[in-house]
């Protein structure tokens, strides 16, 4: 599955501190799930039952200098509201590319099946590069 999503807020705009140490989703978190449960609506999303792999090719909104990580948290609870999945636990790895800019921002989202051939790919991608690269630190 493929999905072209607005670009997410981060997770210190998502979240806001209220009173005694609660949390809660701001506005613009709540806004930004509408969004996505609107998009995964009309693309007629089935819930998805299995463990997954997510690649996040996102495509910031201007050429500031960003954290990739500041974005997976609106993005995966957005994706959980438009009932991509029961539970974004079923996220089993996640990569994420930082590219160039478009008007707006946006990230396209791939999922695929965790035990699939090409997430079995990418694990096995991923343990040769910690091998090959990491040897040296005792890992």
């Amino acid at each position: 599955m493929q999905l072209q999503l607005p670009w997410p807020p981060t997770v210190n705009s998502y979240y806001g501190g209220g009173m005694h140490g609660r949390r809660y989703v701001t506005h613009k978190g709540k806004a930004y799930c509408e969004r996505v449960i609107d998009i995964c609506e009309q693309r007629n999303v089935q819930q998805i039952a299995h463990s997954v792999a997510v690649i996040a090719q996102m495509h910031p909104p201007d050429k500031r200098t960003r954290d990739c990580d500041n974005y997976w948290k609106a993005l995966l609870d957005a994706m959980t509201a438009g009932r991509v999945w029961d539970d974004d636990s079923r996220v089993r790895l996640q990569i994420g590319e930082m590219l160039d800019p478009v008007q707006g921002g946006a990230v396209v989202v791939t999922v695929i099946d965790y035990d699939g051939d090409a997430a079995q790919g990418l694990r096995a991608m991923l343990a040769g590069i910690a091998e090959s690269e990491f040897v040296e630190w005792g890992v």
